[in-house]
C-alpha cells in the first residue's frame, strides 16, 4: 500500500517550515506563506493555519508519489516522514541525486540518515553558506527517522539548501550562518533593528533597564534639585555644546602637533583654550550624571 505522511511527520514538517500568515517576498518574483508556499500571487488577505494547511498538503502530495515510487528497501512510517520532510527540504530533483535515497535503498539507512548532514548550506547574499537553522533541521530530521524527537523552523522555498562537500572532512572549522531575521515567522522589522541595536550595545540594555522603585524615590529629590539649579540643556543646545567641544578638541590636537614641531608658543595658545572648551562642553553633557551621582550621595549622607 502506498504510504502517505501521517499526522505526525505534517506536525514535524508544519514545525519545521514555520508558520506565516503574510506573504514574503521571495527574490525570484513568488510569495512565501503559510507553511512554506510558494505562491505566484500574494494572497489578498491573511492566511489561517487551516488553509496552511491544505496547501502543505497539495504540496506534499508530489513528494509522496516520488517516494513510493523511488524508495525500494522497506520503509517505516516514521522513515517515511523524516524523508519527505527532507525531500520538502531540498526538493525532489535534488532528493532523487542524493546520497540519501542512494543509501537507503542499498539497506543502509544509518548512512542514509547521516549523508543528511550534506545538506546545510544556502544562498545568503548571493554567497553559499552553513546555516545554523539547516543545520538544526537536518539533526532534527535524523531524529525523526531515527525516531528521535527535535525540530526547528525554517521555509524551504526562502532557504533551498546545498550540498557541502566539507561536511565530510571531520573537525573542519565551519562558519555558520544565522537565518537572515526577515525569513523568520513572526518577523518584525522595527522590533528586530532595535533587538540587533542593543544586541550589539549591551550598555545601551543596561542603560534602558529600570532602576528599582526604591531606587527612584531616592533619586527623585536629586533630579528635582539639579533640574532647578541648572535645567537640562535642548536638543538644539546639545548640538552646540558637541559643536564646541569639537573645535575645543581641534585646538588642542592642532596644539599637541605645534608641540611636535618645537613650537611651544603655539602650543600654549592653542592647547588652553581647546582643553577649556572641550572640558566645558563635556561637564555641560554631562552634568546631569555626575551632579546627581555625587550630590545624591552626599544628601543621602
Amino acid at each position: 500500500m502506498p504510504l502517505a505522511v501521517s499526522p505526525a511527520g505534517l506536525a514535524l514538517i508544519k514545525r519545521l517550515e514555520g508558520f506565516r500568515a503574510e506573504a514574503l517576498a521571495l527574490p525570484d518574483g513568488r510569495f512565501l506563506v503559510g507553511y512554506g508556499h510558494a505562491a505566484a500571487m500574494a494572497p489578498k488577505a491573511a492566511l489561517s493555519e487551516a488553509d496552511a494547511e491544505e496547501l502543505l498538503r497539495a504540496d506534499l502530495a508530489p513528494v509522496e508519489a516520488m517516494l513510493n515510487e523511488r524508495l525500494l528497501a522497506h520503509v517505516s512510517q516514521a522513515q517515511f516522514d523524516a524523508l519527505a520532510s527532507f525531500t520538502f527540504s531540498i526538493g525532489i530533483e535534488a532528493f532523487i541525486r542524493s546520497d540519501v535515497l542512494r543509501r537507503f535503498n542499498a539497506g543502509e539507512p544509518i548512512a542514509a540518515a547521516c549523508a543528511m548532514d550534506a545538506w546545510r548550506k544556502s544562498s545568503i547574499g548571493g554567497e553559499p553558506a552553513v546555516l545554523d537553522a539547516l543545520v538544526r533541521r537536518r539533526a532534527a530530521g535524523k531524529a525523526a527517522f531515527l525516531d528521535l524527537k527535535a525540530a526547528v523552523p525554517a521555509a524551504s522555498v526562502f532557504v533551498r539548501p546545498e550540498i557541502d562537500h566539507a561536511v565530510a572532512i571531520l573537525g573542519s572549522p565551519t562558519k555558520v550562518t544565522a537565518l537572515p531575521a526577515s525569513a523568520r515567522p513572526g518577523y518584525d522589522e522595527t522590533v528586530q533593528r532595535l533587538a540587533g541595536i542593543l544586541a550589539r550595545e549591551p550598555a545601551t540594555v543596561h542603560a534602558l533597564k529600570p532602576p528599582p522603585a526604591r531606587e527612584l524615590e531616592e533619586e527623585a529629590p536629586v533630579l528635582e534639585l539639579t533640574r532647578r539649579l541648572d535645567p537640562a540643556p535642548t536638543p538644539m543646545d546639545m548640538q552646540r555644546l558637541a559643536i564646541f567641544g569639537l573645535v575645543g578638541a581641534g585646538l588642542f590636537a592642532g596644539g599637541l602637533a605645534a608641540l611636535s614641531q618645537g613650537r611651544e608658543t603655539i602650543f600654549l595658545l592653542l592647547t588652553a583654550p581647546g582643553a577649556v572648551m572641550l572640558l566645558s562642553a563635556a561637564w555641560r553633557l554631562m552634568k546631569d550624571t555626575l551632579v546627581t551621582r555625587f550630590l545624591g550621595g552626599a544628601i543621602r549622607g
